[in-house]
């Protein structure tokens, strides 16, 4: 594994993002400052995301496909910003 028991520092970062993660290293660089700079973000990021795909899967289940991807989204969007447990209670 690439730098596998080294303690990482920006650089080492950066190199695993352009070399495992597969991005430009202009991308890289600009995602490993966004993640030190912002250090709950992708965490709250994936939080977000897995109730959203929890969300989707209840709503598709009591509606049925014939409701669709296409509705989901449209109700996500049309309760605007709010947090996930008002969120629930607009969409489910």
């Amino acid at each position: 594994p690439l730098h596998a028991g080294e303690v990482w520092n920006y650089d080492l970062a950066v190199d695993y993002m352009n070399i495992v993660g597969l991005q430009p290293r202009d991308m890289s660089e600009s995602e490993v400052t966004r993640y030190l700079g912002w250090w709950g973000q992708a965490i709250s990021y994936k939080v977000g995301e897995r109730e959203l795909m929890k969300m989707r899967e209840q709503v598709m289940t009591q509606e049925g496909s014939a409701f669709g991807r296409k509705g989901f989204h449209q109700r996500i969007l049309e309760a605007g910003a709010i947090r996930l447990d008002q969120l629930w209670e607009e969409v489910v």
